[in-house]
């Protein structure tokens, strides 16, 4: 059974990532395959960069390899259980974004 896979949204691309982790700066695609659903998970502080992205890539690179999808957008903190149940106890929330993550910080 194909399994569900988490987008990322990084200077207008998708970046695939492993964990089911959510900084509230960001921007995320949720592709699952079960309901045929693309969840896109918008952080409260994300960037109209971000949500524009994440709509027009799940339009048009997304739902061209299986029409059977619908398109379902969360904003942070009204997450439906349909989508919580997805991943468990293994959800996390945070504060910041990627580059806020990924910023050197000098000593």
């Amino acid at each position: 059974m194909p399994e569900v896979k988490i987008y990322h949204i990084v200077k207008g691309s998708i970046v695939e990532i492993k964990s089911a982790i959510f900084a509230n700066g960001d921007t995320y695609i949720i592709q699952d395959p079960h309901r045929k659903i693309l969840w896109i998970w918008i952080g409260n502080k994300s960037t109209v960069d971000e949500k524009f992205t994440a709509a027009q890539i799940s339009q048009n690179e997304l739902i061209p390899q299986d029409r059977n999808y619908e398109i379902k957008t969360i904003e942070q903190g009204n997450e439906p259980n349909e989508f919580l149940d997805i991943f468990g106890d293994s959800i996390k929330f945070v504060e910041g974004d990627v580059h806020g993550l990924l910023r050197h910080h000098e000593p």
